[in-house]
């Protein structure tokens, strides 16, 4: 994959997660893009960079993808 940027976020879980489950809920939420899903660390911290809006440097768009970025999670069997 040729990543070109976008936006990044390292969320902690309770309890461990799959990134794989956790990349196909985000995939509808962040529009089809190329989102990466990786842990970070250990299995309960996820790092996840979208480029979800990369062309909109807005604060409105960083609010866009932040709830996104919660929608997906809801959706997740996380």
């Amino acid at each position: 994959m040729d990543f070109k940027g976008g936006r990044s976020y390292l969320v902690s879980f309770s309890k461990p997660v799959s990134t794989t489950d956790m990349k196909v809920a985000l995939t509808e939420s962040f529009e089809n893009t190329s989102t990466e899903v990786k842990n970070y660390g250990t299995n309960d911290i996820v790092k996840i960079t979208t480029p979800y809006l990369i062309d909109d440097q807005s604060e409105e768009a960083d609010n866009k993808v932040r709830q996104a970025l919660i929608t997906g999670w809801k959706n997740s069997p996380v």
